[in-house]
Order: structure tokens, then sequence, then C-alpha cells
């Protein structure tokens, strides 16, 4: 039985979502989808360190969604999207969540 986990998102996280051109929501949402059906299997994910929570990075093209994965509720909970500019991104966005 394949079980898929549901995707939730932080409030911020929407509003920028809808701020983005239409085939980056498409492109970020198809790789959301596809995290769902198996999250810790993706090639495009890496474990974020110094947070409490297990959190992940998922690479879509040169944006970052942030999320935390909650394996007993089955929930990937999207924290942050960004563009990448530079490697401290994450270490900055990390200290402001």
């Amino acid at each position: 039985m394949n079980l898929v986990y549901q995707i939730t998102y932080q409030p911020h996280v929407q509003r920028l979502f809808k701020k983005m051109d239409k085939s980056t929501q498409v492109e970020i949402l198809s790789e959301l989808e596809r995290l769902a059906q198996d999250p810790l299997h993706h090639p495009h994910i890496k474990r974020l360190a110094g947070i409490s929570e297990p959190g992940f990075r998922l690479r879509v093209g040169r944006w970052r969604v942030l999320y935390l994965l909650f394996h007993t509720n089955q929930i990937i909970e999207v924290i942050d999207i960004f563009m990448k500019k530079s490697g401290t991104d994450y270490r900055r966005r990390l200290r402001r969540l």
C-alpha cells in the first residue's frame, strides 16, 4: 500500500507562491507532488542541520523549498520557498524561522 503524505504550507509561503509566475508554480507543485509519494528518496533533497524537527531542502531548478517532515502524521510542512543566490541563504533563512 502506497501512502501519500499531505502537504501543508505556512501562510507566508502561500503568499510568496501566489506572486510567482505560473510556470514556476507548476514546476514546484509537480516536484512537491512527487515528493509526497516518497519523501525520503527524492533525488533533489538534502537534510538540513541546525533545526529540531527533521528538516529538508528540495531543489527545483534555481528555487529551494524548505520543509519539515512529520512521519507520524504523514505531513510535509513547507516552511519557506526562495531563489538560491548563495550558500549562506539556508543558514540566514533557518535563523529567521
